[in-house]
């Protein structure tokens, strides 16, 4: 039977899932394509506020429980909000909050350390969040993090998973180049966040990521390494103190990471976050629609090389790792 999903409950429906989705909303205009599916405008026909809309084919929907945690997760400011879903035997439409900032990949720009810093304080602020209901998001990325109406949004909750404390995962999950050592070990916990979000700050920071090669194997042995290389061609005016996030982020050790109360306690996003620094957000959303072509190619990601990185490790579940 097909059903929609409310947080009144759930509510049996006698059309199909898009039908009963066209009742309540109109459908605009596409946003963009990701690893589960599409994303395009929505409008509520009632009110006529503007949501996002993702359709999701179930047999690329690895993880089948994103309704109930987004629905576990609500009302955080740092986490899109999942306001409806409608759900049939092949597809999952999950209705959200609308972000026209777009993620931090599709933007392409690098930020300042200021807006830098606020981008962590957010993200540290919705894993904090997600590990105290006892959640790993497991695929933080570029991709996944939103421009809200000034502030970052976690989005994308299609790998996490629930954990206990003192319990291990073992599913070798997620996007490579954001990957923790620990993952390929099969036996890993909340700290994998915190190492991708490091990774996610090294990134936008520099358009490079700290661990990468040409292959799957040398991608793989290069995160299992754990060598930070700040090359001062990308790292010559950054400070100090950022370097030192990162390498605590980055820590080899799952035990001796930073946990999320320690970077937001860190000087760097203390002394970095400010009134100042949410207001210069919008900054970024300016850049991302009506930025210069010569101002893009001059403090961007190189796109070609960050598309070969974020690799779905689908492949690596698979086996498919080549030589």
């Amino acid at each position: 039977m097909c059903f929609c999903v409310f947080f009144c409950g759930l509510v049996p429906c006698i059309h199909s899932a898009r039908g009963s989705l066209c009742e309540k909303y109109k459908l605009g205009e596409e946003l963009g394509h990701g690893a589960s599916g599409v994303a395009q405008v929505c409008i509520d026909r009632i009110t006529g506020e503007e949501l996002a809309c993702k359709k999701i084919t179930k047999i690329e929907h690895l993880h089948q429980d994103e309704v109930g945690i987004l629905k576990q997760l609500y009302g955080h400011p740092n986490i899109v909000k999942l306001e409806a879903a409608f759900s049939d035997e092949k597809e999952t439409y999950l209705v959200m909050e609308l972000c026209r900032g777009g993620s931090l990949f599709s933007n392409g720009s690098l930020l300042s350390e200021m807006e830098a810093a606020q981008l962590c304080k957010n993200l540290m602020e919705a894993v904090k969040f997600c590990h105290s209901n006892g959640i790993i998001h497991r695929d933080i990325s570029l991709k996944n993090i939103l421009l809200g109406d000034n502030c970052f949004k976690l989005a994308d909750f299609g790998l996490a998973a629930h954990f206990q404390p003192g319990e291990y995962l073992s599913d070798l999950i997620g996007t490579l180049c954001y990957m923790a050592p620990e993952v390929f070990k099969r036996r890993y916990s909340k700290e994998i966040d915190i190492w991708s979000s490091g990774v996610v700050i090294f990134a936008i920071l520099s358009g490079n990521f700290p661990f990468h090669g040409n292959t799957f194997k040398s991608t793989i042995h290069a995160i299992e390494a754990a060598r930070i290389d700040f090359d001062p061609e990308y790292w010559s005016n950054a400070s100090p103190s950022v370097k030192d996030l990162i390498r605590g982020m980055l820590h080899q050790d799952p035990r001796k990471r930073l946990t999320p109360e320690q970077v937001l306690d860190h000087d760097w996003v203390v002394h970095h976050t400010s009134d100042e620094a949410r207001s210069s957000l919008a900054t970024i959303n300016t850049r991302r629609y009506f930025g210069s072509k010569s101002e893009k190619n001059s403090s961007s990601f190189s796109l070609s090389q960050v598309a070969r990185d974020l690799i779905v490790c689908a492949k690596l579940i698979l086996g498919l790792i080549p030589n």
